[in-house]
C-alpha cells in the first residue's frame, strides 16, 4: 500500500511531498462515544491532518523546525488489505515505562469499505480515485490484553455464500441463519482485532 504525504510551507509557499509504503493500515483507537464506533471514523481519524514540527528544506528558509499540517493520500491501494486495530495502548500510571492494556471497545464495520476519499485526486482535481473493498476475514480476539487470550477467525466461504468461524477448541462452522459476520466477530466477549478486505474497485494511480 502507497501512501503520498504532501504538506506546504507557511513561509516560503513550497509544497512538499514524500512517498511512503506500508504493509496495510494501522488504525489507533482513541476514545470515541459508542455512536462514533465506526470503521468509517478510525479510517478518518487515520488520514485527519497531522500536526508536527518539520524543516523547511528550501533554499529560500532557514531550514528550522515549525509546526506544519501534513496531509497523507492513498496513491496505490492493494489487491488485499489487511486493517489492524491498534488495540494496545500505555498507561503511564502502571509503572515507569507504563503498562500495555487492551481496549475492549466495540467496532462497527461493515460488509464493505470506501477509501476513496483518502485517494489522491485525480488529474486536475476534479475527484479522487474510486478505491473500494469488501471484507473477507476478522481475527477476533479474547482477553483482557493482546499478550495472551484467545484468538479465532471468522472467514467468507470459497464461494462467497456464507461465512465460517474457524476456532480451535472447536471444528468450522457456518454462521447461524440470521447471524451477521460482526454479530460474530464483535461481542462482549470477542473484540475484532484484524480485518482482511479484497479490493473490488478502483484503479492504481501514477505512483512516481
Amino acid at each position: 500500500m502507497s501512501f503520498k504525504k504532501e504538506w506546504t510551507c507557511n513561509d516560503c509557499g513550497e509544497v512538499h511531498t514524500r512517498r511512503a509504503v506500508e504493509t496495510g493500515l494501522q488504525l489507533p483507537m482513541p476514545y470515541m462515544p459508542w455512536n462514533q464506533r465506526e470503521m468509517k471514523h478510525y479510517v478518518r481519524g487515520y488520514f485527519a491532518p497531522e500536526v508536527m514540527p518539520i524543516a523547511c528544506q528550501s533554499p529560500h528558509c532557514q531550514g528550522f523546525n515549525q509546526e506544519r499540517s501534513r496531509r497523507t493520500f492513498i496513491t496505490v491501494g492493494p489487491e488485499i488489505l489487511v486493517v489492524q486495530m491498534v488495540r494496545m495502548w500505555f498507561d503511564p500510571s502502571r509503572g515507569l515505562d507504563g503498562e500495555g492494556v487492551k481496549s475492549m471497545d466495540r467496532v462497527f464495520f461493515k460488509e464493505y469499505l470506501d477509501l476513496s476519499e483518502h485517494t489522491i485526486p485525480l488529474p486536475g482535481g476534479v475527484r479522487n480515485m474510486a478505491l473500494k473493498y469488501r471484507l473477507h476475514g476478522v481475527v477476533s480476539h479474547d482477553g483482557d490484553n493482546l499478550e495472551g487470550g484467545h484468538y479465532v477467525a471468522t472467514v467468507r466461504s470459497q464461494d462467497g455464500s456464507a461465512w465460517i468461524r474457524a476456532d480451535d477448541e472447536s471444528r468450522p462452522a457456518k454462521l447461524k441463519s440470521g447471524k451477521t459476520v460482526r454479530e460474530v466477530a464483535e461481542s462482549a466477549k470477542w473484540q475484532a482485532y484484524v480485518l482482511v478486505y479484497q479490493k473490488v474497485g478502483g484503479k492504481m494511480a501514477n505512483c512516481i
